[in-house]
Order: C-alpha cells, then sequence, then structure tokens
C-alpha cells in the first residue's frame, strides 16, 4: 500500500500514513492542507469501472493493489448530499442529490484526487435505463471497454456509443443487435458478441477489429471458408474465436 506523503511544518515530507481510498477522501474533505498533501502524493486508481444495474449504480475501483466498491446513491436531503461513507474498509456509499448524475459527481471529486484521465470500462445491465441516460458526461465517455448486457438495446443508443465513445478499444454485447446495426462491435480493434445470429459473411470479411469472440453465428460451411481465406490474407487480423 502507499504512504501518504504531507509537508511538516519544518517543510521538509513525511510519512503520514498508509493510504487507502476512503482516508483519501477524507484527508481532502477535511481542510485545504489534506487536499493539497493528497494531489502531493501523486495517487492514480489502476482500474476504474462504472456498472450500472437494476436500482443500482457502483463504482469500483482498484486502488493500492485493493478492490472498493461504492454505491452511488440518490437523495433528497440537503444535508447527506456528497456524502462518502465507509461501511467496510473495501466498501461504502456515496450520497448525492437525486436531480444530478451521482456517478458525474462522484468520478469529477475522484479525479479531482488521483491523476487518472480516464477510466476503464463501464458495463451496462439495467434494462429500464438508456445508457444516455447514465453515462453521457466527458469521464464516462474516456472509457475504454464497454460491455452492454441489456435488452432491448436500441439504435439510438448504438449511434451514441459510435458518435461519443471516441477511445474505445473493446466492446462486447450480451445481448441481440438491431438488424442493420449486428456488426456494429466489428469495427473496434476487439469485439465481443454473443448473440451473433445476425452477422452476416461479408460483415466478418470486412470487419476491422483484430480480436473477436462470436457466439450463435449461424454460418454455412461455404462461408466458414471463404471467411478462413479471407483471415490468411488479412495477416493483422487476428480470429480468437468463432462459434
Amino acid at each position: 500500500m502507499p504512504k501518504l506523503w504531507c509537508i511538516s511544518s519544518q517543510g521538509k515530507l513525511s510519512i503520514q500514513r498508509p493510504a487507502d481510498l476512503f482516508y483519501v477522501f477524507q484527508m481532502a474533505d477535511a481542510n485545504k492542507a489534506g487536499k493539497k498533501c493528497i494531489k502531493k502524493a501523486g495517487f492514480v486508481a489502476s482500474e476504474i469501472e462504472m456498472v450500472f444495474e437494476a436500482k443500482s449504480n457502483r463504482l469500483l475501483v482498484v486502488f493500492a493493489g485493493r478492490m472498493y466498491t461504492i454505491e452511488v446513491v440518490g437523495v433528497e436531503n440537503k444535508e447527506q448530499f456528497n456524502k462518502l461513507v465507509e461501511e467496510t474498509d473495501v466498501r461504502g456509499t456515496f450520497t448525492h442529490d437525486a436531480n444530478l448524475n451521482g456517478m458525474d459527481v462522484l468520478l469529477t471529486r475522484l479525479f479531482d484526487l488521483l491523476l487518472n484521465v480516464s477510466i476503464d470500462s463501464i458495463v451496462h445491465r439495467d434494462s429500464a435505463r438508456d445508457i444516455r441516460q447514465v453515462a453521457n458526461f466527458p469521464i464516462a465517455l474516456t472509457a475504454s471497454r464497454l460491455t452492454i448486457d441489456k435488452d432491448p438495446v436500441t439504435k439510438g443508443e448504438l449511434n451514441f456509443i459510435k458518435e461519443k465513445f471516441t477511445g474505445l478499444k473493446s466492446l462486447h454485447f450480451a445481448v441481440p443487435l438491431p438488424d442493420d446495426h449486428a456488426a456494429f462491435p466489428l469495427q473496434y480493434p476487439a469485439a465481443y458478441i454473443e448473440k451473433g445470429n445476425k452477422l452476416k459473411v461479408e460483415e466478418l470479411i470486412n470487419m476491422e477489429a483484430k480480436n473477436v469472440e462470436i457466439t450463435t453465428a449461424k454460418l454455412k460451411t461455404s462461408d466458414m471458408n471463404r471467411l478462413i481465406k479471407s483471415f490468411i490474407k488479412k495477416s493483422s487480423s487476428l480470429v480468437k474465436n468463432v462459434r
């Protein structure tokens, strides 16, 4: 676990104590000196993931080798706005103004304390919410991995992903895609399509993905032969699994 360095009264650096994520928030909230100390420490989270499920928003943060889980909950009581309550040493709840996007509020605070400039992953499993409702803010759009496991997924959502998530390296769909968007994930470096029944061999031949996993694709033997020949010609392409 990293040490938290602070400036002593003599102007020298001294070790205050081992730092954990919740302590980082506590120090920053205590006073300006505490926040300055945190910034000087230069902490970085090794993994940041947003998870949206039915009636649940969670932020997962790997910090100093430990996985922290923070439930993000909207409240009406102003006295509870922007409060991080530590429940165990690695679990907590962040309460925010229910009229705001709490994940945006929490991540803005987190990025103000750490040196991270982007998040790593978003997992969206809530069928009642459009991805534009939960992840349409600047920090969310820096994600490099995106998993969509909500049914149905709409064309509007897919267009939003294509236009706004400009740094995506991996796109995973665990649900069927609209007919004219079936090949959509194949334009990204890594594509994972769990229900690829609607994929056509032409779409696979022309894909830009260098790593792809597809399940339940309906391809004839002749199509598979065409696909294999195409991959042999494209030495830069690597297909990991087509089932």
